[in-house]
């Protein structure tokens, strides 16, 4: 077992729009970026990257890969401990959300 921070991240997400109109056109790129808050266990980073798992089943963890250049505040809430021998699961590929 490991010790590891439990954090809240709050980041800019990528957004697809279907069209544009007369009020997206008008607001900067910038302005059209949703804000996100996560929440989960900080597994690993880097100088570019934080990896968060936001689900443990025990079995296997889910997580996501941010951005350090997209993350606006980070604030760690306590700790936690996760079985390192699962950490990722071997052979897990990343699926796009719909």
């Amino acid at each position: 077992m490991k010790t590891v921070n439990f954090a809240e991240i709050e980041w800019l997400d990528a957004v697809a729009y279907d069209r544009a109109d007369e009020e997206t056109e008008s607001k900067s790129p910038e302005d059209l970026l949703h804000s996100v808050k996560s929440y989960g266990y900080i597994l690993n980073q880097d100088k570019k990257a934080i990896m968060l798992a936001y689900e443990d089943s025990g079995l296997d963890k889910s997580f996501i890969v941010i951005p350090k250049k997209w993350i606006k505040s980070m604030r760690i809430v306590g700790k936690g401990t996760i079985n390192t021998a699962k950490n990722v699961p071997t052979g897990c590929t990343a699926r796009r959300r719909r």
